[in-house]
């Protein structure tokens, strides 16, 4: 069975070009090896970091535990996870989108009011098939 979680977080140091490409290279090596495919959105301005997930259950799972005990990560929150039967994200070891700087602040104002995490969960209450766990 596969398991496809979205999760956010913030990061707790800036990662500027060179630290993405890095982490990215980590990352697309180790999803191989543990066959998890996954997008990952990074917001330069703020450090939020919203990624999904596919796989294994168990790799996935034991991935999102290393996530949580690892110091580059905080508050990290877990939106949605279900149970599916083939992958959405194709075998893509980790996908990468970088949001433009002014992503991060779209009205213009000095706080976001609500983060890209809420706005997918409450994309996602509206679309979740029956089944899906959101948390």
């Amino acid at each position: 069975m596969l398991l496809q979680v979205l999760y956010s977080s913030m990061a707790t140091e800036h990662l500027d070009a060179q630290a993405m490409r890095r982490l990215l290279a980590h990352a697309r090596e180790r999803n191989t090896a543990s066959d998890i495919s996954g997008v990952l959105i990074h917001y330069p301005c703020s450090g939020e970091i919203v990624q999904v997930l596919e796989g294994p259950k168990p790799a996935v799972m034991a991935l999102l535990a290393r996530l949580r005990a690892d110091p580059r990560h905080q508050r990290l929150v877990v939106h949605f996870e279900a149970e599916i039967r083939e992958r959405d994200l194709g075998k893509w070891p980790m996908g990468f989108l970088s949001a433009p700087p002014d992503a991060d602040d779209p009205g213009g104002s000095a706080r976001r009011e609500v983060t890209l995490g809420a706005r997918l969960k409450q994309f996602i209450r509206r679309t979740a098939p029956s089944g899906a766990t959101l948390h």
